[in-house]
């Protein structure tokens, strides 16, 4: 039976490895895993209603095989694996309803489970991807798409999501106050781990630093018996000098630069900001908050809505016309998205002009100051459509 660890990192180089139906991980069976009762009643529920939406779409049924998610390997965040067609969820979003149904969605929307294994064989060992969804072609518009349809879905059936949770409490019982207790050991290892690294990175940048100033000294005898043989000209020996001492300059503070980074680094896993970030969110991974505090992907939906806005004013004359424009724009999205339709997007080329999805693939969402001009760019366009058609067509 392949190994996961080993399958993971053949498949990143070799994309014609044919899927597998099982794998181990330390020993263990994917397929033999044992999920707590609670979850495997989430994993129900959940690919139920995604199933529902589908057909609601105009879409058949899609098979979902709950062994084709895992909480057994070590992953943060939680995602669909397309090339191995396996749900890699983190271990403590055993009850996270939102974030178990966000990635359901994306295991349903994959070519996987659209077109015959075959085909899709064939296709990677033509070298090609494994489609899923819109992540190929725009990852962030791909995840709003997602988290949207994930929002839409949950907000349409709270009562059922409720219900389920009040009768699932009962398997979770004590499993926050034993994850609590691992996380605060855990932590602590975690911080002395980062000590020792950050004392040895120490010692490395003062080791360095005594190198240089020997070299410094060496250099600089040997530049003066230069000078004196040569009889060097003062102001050309001051410019020398001052280059040498520059440049040995330039080399410290890169040294520097480097120990500061790497301690940074570390320091970032165990500050206290970073702590309370964690704790809450292992609070929310056991309180089944999930459902009502999904922040998650707020930025990028952002920018999906301002998209739709522009599209739906575009066809519309008045405001009730945009409300059901919208809703129809959104509905055509979800059932491209849904049949991996990639030419869907080029709704956004037409309405927002050419290379708006090319922009739109360069999106930074780990430092949103990037796109300001982007999105400042889709904001003014949206408002002169809606000037021009609203004003126009009255």
């Amino acid at each position: 039976m392949r190994d996961f660890k080993s399958y993971s990192e053949e498949i990143r180089c070799n994309k014609d490895i044919p899927r597998l139906e099982d794998f181990s991980y330390k020993g263990k069976l994917i397929s033999k895993e044992r999920k707590n009762i609670g979850t495997e009643k989430i994993i129900d529920l959940a690919s139920e209603l995604v199933n529902k939406k589908i057909r609601e779409l105009g879409i058949k049924t899609r098979k979902f095989d709950k062994k084709r998610i895992t909480f057994l390997i070590p992953v943060d965040p939680s995602r669909y694996e397309s090339e191995i067609d396996y749900i890699l969820m983190r271990e403590d979003a055993q009850a996270a309803f939102g974030e178990i149904q966000h990635e359901i969605i994306h295991y349903l929307a994959s070519e996987w489970h659209i077109n015959d294994h075959n085909y899709i064989e064939n296709k990677k060992k033509q070298k090609m991807k494994v489609k899923g969804g819109f992540h190929n072609i725009a990852f962030s518009l791909d995840e709003a798409i997602t988290e949207k349809i994930n929002r839409d879905i949950i907000s349409e059936n709270i009562e059922a999501i409720k219900s389920l949770i009040e009768e699932i409490k009962i398997y979770f019982d004590g499993i926050y106050e034993e994850r609590l207790l691992k996380f605060q050991s855990d932590f602590e290892l975690k911080k002395i781990s980062a000590s020792k690294k950050i004392d040895k990175y120490r010692k490395e940048y003062e080791s360095t630093l005594k190198k240089f100033l020997i070299e410094e000294n060496q250099i600089k005898v040997e530049d003066q018996k230069l000078f004196e043989n040569l009889n060097v000209e003062e102001n050309l020996k001051n410019v020398f000098i001052k280059e040498k001492e520059e440049s040995f300059e330039r080399r410290k503070n890169m040294a520097r630069e480097l120990y500061q980074s790497l301690k940074d680094m570390e320091m970032r896993d165990i500050c206290p900001e970073k702590k309370k970030i964690l704790l809450d969110m292992l609070k929310k991974d056991y309180s089944f908050n999930d459902i009502f505090e999904r922040s998650v992907y707020d930025y990028q939906i952002s920018i999906l809505d301002l998209l739709l806005d522009g599209v739906a004013y575009s066809l519309s004359s008045n405001q009730e016309e945009f409300k059901k424009n919208k809703e129809k724009v959104w509905e055509k999205l979800q059932k491209d998205y849904f049949n991996t339709n990639n030419w869907g997007l080029r709704i956004f080329d037409r309405v927002f002009g050419k290379g708006t999805l090319r922009e739109l693939q360069k999106l930074s969402i780990l430092d949103p100051k990037h796109n300001i001009d982007f999105i400042k760019t889709i904001e003014e366009t949206v408002k002169k459509i809606k000037e021009k058609n609203l004003s126009s067509k009255k």
